[in-house]
């Protein structure tokens, strides 16, 4: 690897580099986002399905759904943590990378000064926000980048079953539900620090899941209801 030399990054290039991230963290958000619904009904409709005791065809149904949203899970999770090989590829890793650069959040907090100035005088804390962010956003890419090993469990299971219809799934390298659970959590909360610095917008990827669970189980709550009323007509 050949050693590099620092060179600041003029004004100009920041700001497109900021439009770069802006256009890139809308993608990440969404994928968050429906990373973060679809890890809420998948447990909200397994847990209460469980406890339920769900029964008859609804049963074949919610396995199959339960199934198809583990899959897309994994394919997100891994779009949201590959480094990419194409410029317009967005992803976890060069956002973080480039947020947790001096020079770019130098940029934003002067962007943020001037937005102070000009806007909106009475906004006070925002711009100490930025370097606390940055850090806890650092701590949980941290935390993400030592479960290594289920990320590449992960991988290993989109490349092998989801990416090409291939032979060579390493039954040694299964994925379990509850890597797809830590590592979820994990990604919607650097997800969510990326939001605050580009966006200055608090969105609770964490929470929406926490709603979308509760959707799940009034799903499973709706189909046992009628399960329970057909036989009392039977």
């Amino acid at each position: 690897m050949k050693a590099t030399s620092r060179i600041q990054t003029p004004a100009n290039s920041q700001v497109e580099r900021y439009r770069r991230y802006c256009k890139k963290a809308e993608i990440i958000h969404h994928f968050a986002e429906n990373l973060a619904q679809t890890l809420g009904v998948f447990h909200g409709i397994n847990e209460n399905g469980l406890k339920l005791a769900i029964e008859g065809e609804p049963v074949v149904a919610l396995g199959t759904i339960l199934f198809d949203q583990l899959q897309l899970m994994i394919i997100r999770i891994c779009a949201l943590c590959d480094k990419g090989s194409r410029d317009d590829d967005a992803s976890l890793f060069e956002l973080v990378a480039g947020l947790s650069d001096p020079d770019f959040q130098r940029f934003l907090i002067t962007k943020e000064e001037r937005w102070m100035q000009s806007v909106d005088r009475h906004r006070t804390g925002t711009i100490g926000a930025i370097p606390r962010y940055t850090k806890k956003m650092q701590i949980r890419w941290s935390s993400l980048q030592r479960e290594q090993e289920a990320l590449d469990r992960i991988k290993h299971y989109r490349n092998k079953v989801l990416a090409h219809a291939t032979t060579g799934l390493d039954p040694g390298r299964k994925v379990l539900i509850k890597d797809i659970w830590r590592v979820s959590r994990l990604v919607l909360s650097v997800s969510k620090y990326v939001r605050l610095l580009l966006e200055r917008e608090e969105w609770d990827y964490l929470k929406h899941s926490r709603d979308a669970r509760e959707h799940g189980k009034a799903l499973i709550q709706a189909l046992h209801r009628d399960h329970r009323a057909q036989d009392s007509i039977g």
